[in-house]
């Protein structure tokens, strides 16, 4: 069994569940026939990281959501579409471009964390529905605010109407919407033309293969898998012993002193068993990985 990552940098114009279709079907090719999955939606017009999970990578999914992702985004301020993207037809309006500087005072307002409205175009689901599909149908409906967190926002460049902006922020952050906010606070509204993902989580763009390179040799992606212990390096380890790990296999806790209310990466001999969870008064295996 494989079990690790492959990061495709994904081209514009493709969904990532199609990115995952070929991957898979070239694996397929070469032999490999465990479970896959995509780690973090990227739109059709988006290009960049795609971290795919294989084999018993993908039980670290819920792990990857709150994972610091890094955007090159390009946003044209005075236009509109109802996406907030050149999805839909765009409408540019009069509007005279401020100076760098007065951009950046409107970026202050989105830095932090706060609650972020998602764009009417977006995969939420209302009442069973997408919101994407009910604003397709010129159905409008209020969507909750998302807490989220940008932990910078700094223009690249100025060309004319549009700005070029490197922006790090938490998973489940609507670049789109970070243009329509920082649109607002300027006075007019703004349209995301570009979106490339060059860091996802502990994975980079340098790091990533293109659907070119697998279409020309399939296989490259057994060299290119990466082992979950970098997914994980961040996490604190811990080591127990055979006793210990029997014990917690047979679904009981243990008893180890360490910090309460963190999730630990888990060995047992030099071997990845898991990541666990330490509680008020004992550990608990939460996602096996053997």
């Amino acid at each position: 069994m494989i079990n690790g990552f492959i990061t495709i940098n994904k081209p514009s114009g493709i969904t990532s569940n199609k990115v995952l279709g070929i991957v898979k079907h070239y694996l397929r090719e070469i032999g490999i026939t465990d479970k896959l999955g995509h780690m973090g939606t990227l739109d059709p017009i988006a290009t960049g990281v795609l971290p795919i999970a294989i084999g018993r990578a993908t039980r670290l999914f819920d792990y990857s959501l709150d994972k610091i992702k890094i955007y090159e985004a390009e946003f044209l301020f005075g236009a509109f579409s109802e996406s907030l993207d050149a999805d839909t037809e765009i409408t540019k309006m009069n509007f005279t471009m401020p100076e760098k500087a007065e951009i950046e005072v409107a970026i202050e307002s989105i830095l932090g964390t706060y609650g972020q409205i998602p764009p009417q175009y977006s995969a939420k689901s209302v009442d069973g529905v997408r919101a994407y599909k009910l604003a397709r149908r010129g159905e409008y409906v209020e969507l909750k605010p998302k807490t989220i967190t940008v932990y910078s926002c700094d223009v690249i460049s100025i060309e004319g109407n549009t700005a070029k902006m490197k922006i790090s922020c938490s998973g489940g952050t609507y670049i789109r919407a970070i243009g329509r906010d920082i649109a607002e606070k300027l006075g007019t509204k703004a349209v995301m033309t570009k979106l490339n993902r060059i860091q996802s989580g502990t994975f980079s763009i340098d790091e990533s293969i293109t659907l070119s390179d697998i279409e020309n040799d399939p296989s490259c992606l057994s060299k290119k898998i990466i082992g979950m212990e970098k997914f994980l390096k961040d996490f604190p380890q811990i080591e127990i012993d055979p006793a210990e790990k029997k014990t917690i296999l047979d679904g009981k806790k243990i008893k180890i002193d360490v910090k309460q209310d963190v999730f630990y990466v888990v060995n047992c001999e030099g071997v990845l068993c898991g990541i666990g969870y330490a509680g008020e008064d004992s550990f608990k295996m939460k996602t096996w990985l053997l």
